[in-house]
């Protein structure tokens, strides 16, 4: 990567995780290799694009979403974020696995060292969206998998068409409750709902996501789930911004300081179980049972 002027913007130092384009004299946009931006009317659609994979967040793609909303929370010009699946089948099917294929399960250090750093992946990208400022929606085109529906329970709006389903295999896994769902879940949908979807990793539909107070609303197709998140994502752009952002301050200032304090617990707790045996097995069985499809 090379170090290139943006205009009004400083020089970009060698090694930054995504490169700019001019898009006018005002405003530049980064360009990624997992996802796409654009930006119109204050709102910011950021597409996740690995539709091969189904959308799986890779290694590279956690630090490019990081890295977007850093720069989207810092834009005057932004004033609402859209999150999509874009024209993939799935709106993500949560961490890609293949991030482990690479390393032979016998290194135990080296495995267990590329766990960890998958652990701390997931906090960084938690993160983001959880102190994001401004206002989120969730385009829910498809299919969730484990971080992708834990990381829902920080989005302001959220939309899905029918065939979207929702699905947390963390036991499965060997692995945890994280995004601060095991706050967030109970509260919204009650502990035995959360329960069946964080323990026993029952897989819910969108409709049923609805009604547990996962989602605003369902719709039969993407055209209309679309036209539904424009529709809004433009009315909150028109709103008075300092307002807005404060008014999604307060409504979350109750809990803010306990899911900070959770999120550090829960980051322990998905550390340790991710350098487990139980954790590293159980990834084995999944990568078998699926080189075996």
């Amino acid at each position: 990567v090379s170090t290139q002027s943006t205009g009004p913007f400083p020089s970009r130092k060698v090694g930054s995780p995504f490169h700019i384009i001019m898009t006018s004299p005002v405003i530049s946009i980064p360009t990624f290799t997992t996802l796409k931006l654009s930006l119109e009317n204050g709102i910011l659609r950021l597409t996740f694009d690995r539709p091969t994979r189904k959308n799986a967040l890779s290694a590279p793609m956690y630090v490019e979403v990081v890295s977007a909303l850093e720069w989207a929370k810092l834009q005057d010009q932004v004033r609402v974020v859209v999150v999509s699946g874009g024209n993939c089948d799935y709106f993500s099917s949560g961490n890609d696995l293949a991030n482990f294929l690479a390393v032979d399960p016998s290194d135990e250090e080296k495995f267990k060292t590329v766990l960890h750093e998958a652990s701390q992946n997931t906090i960084r990208f938690i993160d983001a969206f959880a102190e994001f400022p401004k206002i989120l929606i969730a385009e829910l085109n498809g299919p969730a998998v484990g971080v992708a529906v834990t990381v829902l329970g920080h989005f302001d709006f959220l939309y899905a068409v029918e065939k979207a389903t929702f699905h947390t295999p963390f036991m499965q896994l060997g692995q945890g409750p994280e995004g601060m769902s095991s706050f967030i879940f109970p509260q919204r949908m009650g502990l035995p709902r959360a329960n069946e979807i964080l323990i026993l990793g029952k897989k819910i539909t969108a409709q049923e996501a609805k009604n547990a107070n996962l989602l605003n609303e369902v719709f039969p197709d993407v055209t209309k789930l679309r036209e539904h998140v424009t529709d809004i994502a433009t009315q909150i752009s028109q709103l008075p911004q300092t307002a807005v952002r404060e008014g999604k301050r307060l409504l979350r200032a109750t809990y803010r300081g306990h899911l900070r304090e959770l999120n550090r617990i829960e980051f322990e707790n998905l550390t340790q179980r991710f350098v487990s045996e139980e954790c590293k097995e159980a990834i084995i069985r999944f990568m078998t049972r699926k080189s075996k499809l």
